[in-house]
């Protein structure tokens, strides 16, 4: 069945219960393991998704690379709200390479989900959290150390060990340069954003962008120029506002409203934005989701 003509303001607001129960069903303590509260948010959802599933949400205008990724985020968050113990497709993640020209990239035909942020934004601290890894990306008390695109592997192993991956089937997570940036020589400056420009128009493998902001010093200029890189190029992007844990949950809530307010009318439907921290773990799964949903990795 096609996915075109569903309405993705409908689509958006069956998500948005999908992250509900996906945070009721995580690890979190706050809810027990028989909760009735739980079980009836899993019936609930499950008849949610099925009218969603069979095309009873009713169409307005959704295009159908837009409504396909709705629903694919949708069907991932239902799969790890049914199954908390689902593995976590990242947590194979590897460093792999670090690349400062375009000769020392991998090949180019796989699957990427590029991840920016601006000088402590804690995108490193973002990185291992949906990797579930400690050490995976440095998490370094001098800002915008990220001076090359860092390259994680996540790919699917071949089950023939003698077998590398082809490169149609590699998957990798791609940690951009920060703006620590402004210590280094300007002719360096310049080198990386013409890197940085390249890469998002040339990079086939880039399926989608992950901005990472403080949620209390949101969309600065660096942000919305790597937003801009990806609209230009017709890629989604997701928006994590960062360190949401420093905030009480109504100025979480404020912030959000607000940096999806301005994410509407500078970029249309092509963004979407939720809180996170790495530290609590809030809105971890919900992120992890989006990225594997964009990579197309379900194991």
């Amino acid at each position: 069945m096609g996915l075109g003509g569903r309405n993705p303001g409908q689509a958006l607001w069956v998500i948005q219960q999908c992250f509900v129960v996906a945070k009721a069903k995580s690890l979190d303590s706050s809810f027990r393991k028989n909760d009735d509260r739980e079980q009836g948010s899993l019936i609930w959802l499950s008849a949610c998704m099925a009218r969603f599933q069979h095309g009873t949400l009713l169409p307005r205008h959704a295009s159908p690379r837009y409504s396909r990724r709705l629903w694919l985020r949708a069907k991932l968050l239902a799969m790890a709200a049914q199954n908390p113990t689902l593995p976590n497709p990242l947590a194979r993640a590897s460093y792999l390479l670090a690349a400062h020209t375009r000769a020392q990239l991998p090949p180019d035909g796989g699957f990427e989900v590029a991840f920016a942020g601006r000088s402590n934004a804690g995108k490193s601290t973002a990185l291992n959290a949906l990797c579930r890894q400690n050490a995976l990306a440095r998490v370094s008390k001098t800002p915008g150390r990220t001076q090359q695109l860092v390259f994680f592997d996540v790919s699917v192993p071949s089950k023939d060990p003698s077998h590398e991956v082809a490169p149609h089937e590699q998957h990798y997570l791609v940690d951009l340069p920060g703006y620590g940036y402004a210590k280094v020589p300007k002719d360096l400056q310049a080198h990386w954003q013409a890197f940085l420009a390249s890469y998002f128009h040339d990079r086939f493998a880039l399926r989608g962008l992950v901005v990472v902001m403080d949620i209390r010093h949101p969309l600065k200029e660096y942000d919305r120029q790597m937003l801009g890189y990806a609209v230009e190029r017709g890629l989604p992007s997701h928006a994590l506002l960062t360190k949401a844990d420093k905030l009480g949950r109504g100025a979480q809530g404020n912030a959000l409203q607000a940096v999806r307010k301005e994410l509407s009318s500078s970029y249309g439907d092509t963004v979407s934005v939720q809180t996170f921290s790495g530290e609590s773990k809030l809105g971890v799964d919900e992120a992890r989701a989006v990225v594997s949903g964009w990579l197309e990795l379900s194991r």
